[in-house]
């Protein structure tokens, strides 16, 4: 086969290869609208729900809910403006999202990252990821109704893996806790990120709380100064 039909068949499955590829991050950001406008709908007809209720502390949970789904519904929308962009700064974005991941889980969240660039489509399954293991750590955490201080670690090992922890000062796990058993939508959802990127999670002992450390390997995309 002459050159010139070898090259024209190659650029013609690169952009074929290019265009399905496009089409899969269009229809991700689909999804992420769906679901950022059905978190919109839920929030607004609790806000109908809550002028309607006249029991302060019912009320007060309302206006708590109705706060978290527009979180959730703002972080599902940042998501879907993410999925046609380049290599992304993790920490960065991570850093970016911490007051909408604080304000859907109602709790403080902190972040400590070293710049850690990778491709889009990782960054948001990581982002995902975060975000799970953030809510669990606020729905199991709380005492008494109070508020979980949870910090965010992600620290990078060499250029090919990377270390990522959630550490609340909640209540802490159950004694005899086993996270390969556990039948929770949100860790359900950690573990499926994590065996497409082929990581691993564990619990780490701490003196108060709890805290869940990922472990996987991730080629680092170089930094351009």
């Amino acid at each position: 086969m002459p050159h010139s039909s070898v090259a024209r068949n190659l650029e013609a499955e690169l952009e074929a290869c290019h265009a399905r590829l496009a089409e899969q991050a269009r229809e991700r950001g689909e999804v992420d609208h769906r679901i950022a406008n059905g978190l919109q709908l839920a929030a607004s007809m609790l806000a109908m729900k809550r002028r309607e209720v006249a029991d302060s502390e019912a009320r007060a949970a309302l206006v708590e809910a109705e706060t978290r789904l527009k979180a959730m519904s703002r972080f599902h929308m940042h998501l879907a403006r993410l999925n046609d962009r380049g290599p992304l700064d993790l920490g960065a974005l991570l850093d970016e999202l911490g007051s909408v991941m604080g304000s859907a889980a109602g709790t403080v969240l902190s972040l400590r990252s070293r710049p850690v660039v990778v491709r889009a489509s990782v960054a948001i399954k990581l982002v995902v990821l975060v975000n799970e293991l953030v809510l669990n750590a606020a729905k199991h955490g709380r005492e008494d109704g109070g508020k979980v201080n949870i910090v965010v670690s992600i620290l990078p090992v060499g250029a090919r893996r990377l270390m990522l922890s959630v550490m609340d000062d909640g209540a802490g796990l159950p004694e005899g806790f086993d996270i390969a058993s556990c039948n929770g939508m949100g860790l359900k959802i950690v573990q499926a990120i994590l065996e497409e990127l082929d990581g691993t999670i564990g619990v780490i002992p701490t003196d108060r709380g709890a805290c869940f450390r990922v472990d996987l390997p991730l080629e680092m995309i170089p930094r351009i100064a």
